[in-house]
């Protein structure tokens, strides 16, 4: 048996597209949210998290151009194989922190709780001054923001989240979900595990793999995102509770924000 810890997303592109399929009918639907506010800005989108291109592959038909960010250069090239057609993407691999293109575009998306990743207000305002320094005056930044984050009490134990069958693999995985929640901060510390046991290994293959996959994201409520874009010179002009553009709820799952510069 083979046992590692993975502490980015890099090392988890064979199993990333393939989870979100299955365990993901809500999320899947924020790509129609992304598309109708591309249709009403047109011109250009800035894309950051853009992981192997799920929202990608449908603004390419309908933006001037899509420039994607990510920092995992095994999810790029799995974009870039998937969307190799197009001629009107460009592909940067960076930290969003550093990123530097020295050009603004109509529209900004982070998708997916992209946002959340930040884990303290110095990083968050650093990145919010980020997106407006690539945004064009009348520009949207599009902010999706999971409202569930770090609200529940913590599961010590590891406990089954599913078990499911992955065809490329050949092979049977369970995934088993434990987290730590820290009140103070609003920050939840996941660590996942996942049992891979292959059907039929190939040579020098271990039968079963076994690692444990870190993650962790930060609560960002509503007040405090109108004070962060406050605070850098942007304004919240809409929230949204579903991919239709409905009013938030207490079954909204998704909190979608509209964020443009601040009137001079």
């Amino acid at each position: 048996m083979l046992n590692k810890n993975i502490f980015n997303w890099n090392d988890f592109v064979d199993l990333y597209d393939w989870e979100f399929d299955f365990i993901s009918d809500d999320q899947k639907l924020d790509v129609e949210f992304y598309q109708s506010m591309v249709k009403e800005k047109g011109g250009t989108v800035l894309e950051i998290g853009c992981g192997t291109g799920r929202i990608t592959e449908k603004l390419l038909p309908i933006a001037k151009s899509v420039t994607v960010v990510d920092s995992a250069p095994s999810f790029l090239e799995r974009l870039r194989k998937r969307l190799k057609q197009y001629t009107n993407l460009e592909i940067v691999e960076s930290n969003m922190l550093h990123l530097q293109l020295g050009k603004q575009f109509d529209t900004i998306i982070l998708s997916y709780s992209t946002f959340q990743y930040f884990l303290t207000r110095e990083a968050q305002l650093d990145a919010l001054k980020v997106l407006k320094e690539h945004l064009n005056d009348d520009g949207n930044i599009l902010i999706d923001i999971s409202p569930y984050i770090a609200i529940a009490e913590s599961l010590d134990d590891f406990t089954p989240y599913y078990e499911h069958y992955h065809p490329a693999l050949n092979a049977d995985i369970a995934m088993l979900t434990s987290y730590q929640v820290d009140p103070e901060s609003k920050i939840q510390y996941w660590v996942d595990k996942y049992i891979i046991k292959y059907r039929k290994p190939r040579d020098n293959q271990p039968a079963i793999e076994e690692f444990d996959h870190h993650l962790a994201l930060k609560g960002v409520g509503l007040d405090e995102m109108h004070d962060l874009c406050r605070s850098v010179g942007l304004a919240v002009v809409n929230v949204f509770g579903s991919q239709n553009k409905e009013p938030i709820n207490p079954d909204s799952n998704n909190y979608f924000f509209v964020i443009q510069k601040m009137n001079k």
